[in-house]
């Protein structure tokens, strides 16, 4: 049996569905250790940088850096210039340096103002015509969709997240709703416990989809 990262499952999209029944997903939980880690990474990219950590901003999705998704979470370096800031991963906790734009950005305070939906990603909020979803869900696709807008919405009004990037539903290892946040945390929730009305588990994770030998080399020749 093989284990494969939850990041790279997911560039294997709605390929993976076919293999649903044979497969299972073991979640290892951030150990004390690895936090400590990571806490004490983000102290010392604060330092480094003279980040204030509660002046947050969004990438708006135009501008800078073409690697950063729209709502993904910066910071300002303010040991640097004016348009230098920091990206800090919210699961190891250190610090990218980039260069934005003023019109790249926006203040997190200014969009917490305008409602929870002026905090996720457009591409979550609207409707699309060309993704492999449109064609999976067919006439369902309108629930599916409205499904991923609610958790997306449950996220930021239960202060999981400053932003979402990104949801969507996966199959593999059980059914469940998975959001990509502004520092690039996952968090994930089974469509029974989402269904139920239940709370988030917002605790760090490493996510693993195990699978026979054979079936990894078909899904890779799949990609």
């Amino acid at each position: 049996m093989y284990k494969i990262s939850l990041p790279t499952i997911l560039l294997f999209s709605y390929s993976i569905v076919t293999f649903a029944n044979d497969l299972y997903v073991i979640d290892k939980i951030e150990s004390s250790q690895q936090k400590e880690t990571r806490l004490n990474n983000l102290k010392l990219t604060w330092k480094i940088y003279q980040i204030k950590p509660e002046e947050k901003f969004t990438y708006t999705g135009s501008g800078g850096e073409s690697y950063l998704s729209e709502m993904q979470v910066v910071y300002r370096n303010y040991s640097a210039e004016s348009n230098d800031y920091i990206f800090i991963s919210g699961v190891t906790g250190k610090g990218s340096e980039l260069k934005l734009p003023p019109e790249s950005v926006r203040r997190l305070s200014d969009l917490a103002k305008q409602g929870a939906d002026s905090r996720i990603n457009h591409w979550v909020l609207e409707k699309s015509t060309t993704s492999p979803a449109v064609k999976y869900y067919g006439d369902k696709y309108d629930a599916y969709h409205q499904r991923n807008i609610d958790f997306a919405r449950k996220i930021i009004n239960s202060h999981s997240c400053d932003t979402v990037m990104n949801v969507d539903v996966y199959s593999f290892g059980g059914e469940y709703l998975n959001a990509v946040c502004g520092d690039r945390r996952d968090i994930k929730q089974s469509l029974d416990d989402y269904r139920d009305n239940k709370p988030l588990d917002t605790s760090l994770k490493e996510t693993y989809l195990v699978m026979p030998k054979e079936q990894r080399d078909a899904l890779r020749q799949r990609r």
